[in-house]
C-alpha cells in the first residue's frame, strides 16, 4: 500500500506502483514463492491532487491491513502538512501491526520521523531533506544511499530511487530472476551503481551558481575526472585567464575551482568504494589522483579513515 496525500510527488508512487504491477506478469517465473502484488493507493480522502495538479483516485485509509502488507508513505511538497497530522500518524503506527515491511519513498521519511517511527533507526531521504532528517538526533541518517534497509523499515532517496527500492523488494519477495525481468520490461537497471551523492553534489554546485556560469565546467570536470586537470585547463575550457576564472568562480560559488575538482575526485572515489569491488589502486587512478599515496592521504583527511577502512565498514 502506498500512502498518498495532496501535493505528493506523482513519480514517488507511480514509479513504485509500476514496478510491483510489472512484476505481477512474472508470477511463477521466479525461484521464490510469489503470488503477486495487490497495489493500492490510500489516503484520508477518496482522491488527492498531486504536485503536478493531476487528481488521483484512491481508497480511504483502511481500518485494518491484511497480514503481511507492505506500507509506504510517499514524498512531495505536501509532506510538511502530513508531518503534523496526528490522525494519519496514529493510523500509520497502528497499521504496522499487520505489516511485514514498511517505510517511505523520498521525503516521506520526514513524516515517519515526525511520528517517532524512525527513532534509533537508520534511514535516508531525498538529498534536499537530509539535513532536516538529521535534526532528529536519534536517527542515523545515511546520506549516500539510494535506499536503506533497517529490519522491516525501508527508506529511499529521492523520486527515482523509490523505483530502485521497489525492485529490491521484488527481488526479496520473488527472487532475482523476477526482479531482473521486471527491470528489463521497464527498461531499467536491475540495480543501479552509485549513490545519491553523485547526483546531488553536481546539483548543489549548480544551485549555488543560479546563472549557470560554471555548469558547463562542472559537467566537463565530471566527464574528465580520471585525467590530469590543471587550473590552466579549466581556464582554457572557460576561455578566460586563470586569474579571471579564480576571481569569478570565488564570487559565484565561494570556493576555488581547484577545491571543487578535488571534492569531485573524492566523491567519485567514495562512490566507487561503496558500490564496486574495484581495487583501491585502480579507484585512485579512475578518480584522477597521481598516486595511491596521494589518494589515501586526501581521502583520510576528509573522511577520517583510509579508503580500505572506509570500504570495510
Amino acid at each position: 500500500m502506498l500512502l498518498v496525500f495532496d501535493r505528493c510527488q506523482i513519480l514517488d508512487f507511480a514509479g513504485a506502483a509500476q514496478v510491483f504491477t510489472s512484476a505481477n506478469r512474472f508470477v511463477g517465473d521466479g525461484v521464490a514463492s510469489f503470488s503477486g502484488y495487490d497495489v493500492q493507493l490510500i489516503a484520508t480522502d477518496s482522491s488527492v491532487v498531486t504536485e503536478t495538479g493531476i487528481q488521483v483516485n484512491c481508497a480511504r485509509l483502511p481500518k485494518r491491513l491484511e497480514k503481511g502488507s507492505t506500507l509506504l508513505v510517499v514524498g512531495g511538497p505536501g509532506i510538511t502538512e502530513l508531518c503534523t497530522s496526528e490522525e494519519v500518524g496514529q493510523w500509520f503506527s497502528k497499521a504496522l501491526a499487520n505489516t511485514d515491511r514498511w517505510g517511505a519513498i523520498c521525503s516521506g521519511s520526514l513524516a515517519l520521523a515526525a511520528w517517532g517511527l524512525l527513532d534509533g533507526k537508520q534511514a535516508t531521504t531525498h538529498w534536499e531533506h537530509l539535513d532536516e532528517l538529521a535534526c532528529f538526533p536519534t536517527i542515523s541518517v545515511e546520506r549516500d544511499s539510494l535506499y536503506v534497509i533497517d529490519g522491516q523499515i525501508w527508506t529511499s532517496a529521492g523520486i527515482s530511487a523509490g523505483i530502485d527500492m521497489a525492485l529490491a523488494m521484488v527481488s526479496e519477495d520473488a527472487g532475482p530472476i523476477v526482479s531482473a525481468k521486471t527491470a528489463q520490461q521497464m527498461v531499467l537497471a536491475t540495480k543501479r551503481s552509485g549513490s545519491q551523492t553523485q547526483y546531488s553534489d553536481i546539483l548543489r554546485l549548480n544551485l549555488r551558481d543560479p546563472q549557470g556560469d560554471f555548469s558547463a565546467l562542472h559537467e566537463w570536470l565530471q566527464a574528465n575526472i580520471s585525467r590530469p586537470i590543471a587550473l590552466e585547463d579549466m581556464a582554457s575550457f572557460c576561455a578566460t585567464s586563470v586569474r579571471t576564472l579564480q576571481r569569478r568562480y570565488k564570487a559565484a560559488l565561494g570556493t576555488s575551482p581547484s577545491k571543487t575538482l578535488k571534492k569531485l575526485r573524492l566523491e567519485k572515489a567514495r562512490n566507487l568504494l561503496q558500490t564496486t569491488d574495484t581495487a583501491v589502486t585502480l579507484i585512485a587512478r579512475e578518480s584522477g589522483f597521481n598516486s595511491l599515496h596521494q589518494f589515501s592521504k586526501e581521502f583520510s583527511k576528509v573522511f577520517g579513515v583510509s579508503p580500505r577502512q572506509f570500504r570495510s565498514r
